[in-house]
């Protein structure tokens, strides 16, 4: 979630039964990985300037979660522009 439109989302190795909602709210971005093996799939967007990002995810807390090209590990819940605490509501 961002407190400002996300520009340009878009999805890379997205499987056919992932579920990848970009549209219902341009703040947000919905992304249901559904994986019986390993995989990579991703989301690449851009913030505005001075727009603060958060992400979440919601289960289960064991998947590793990377941001970046230099791939930094992120908790479950993190400020995409800092990489600190999310205080988006």
């Amino acid at each position: 979630m961002a407190d400002q439109n996300l520009l340009n989302p878009q999805g890379f190795s997205i499987e056919a039964n992932d579920v990848l909602d970009l549209t219902s709210d341009p703040t947000r971005i919905s992304f249901r990985l559904n994986s019986g093996a390993t995989g990579q799939d991703g989301v690449d967007f851009t913030l505005p300037a001075a727009a603060d990002a958060c992400f979440t995810v919601d289960a289960p807390a064991s998947v590793p979660i990377y941001v970046g090209a230099v791939r930094t590990a992120l908790a479950n819940s993190v400020n995409l522009t800092t990489l600190g605490t999310c205080s988006i509501p």
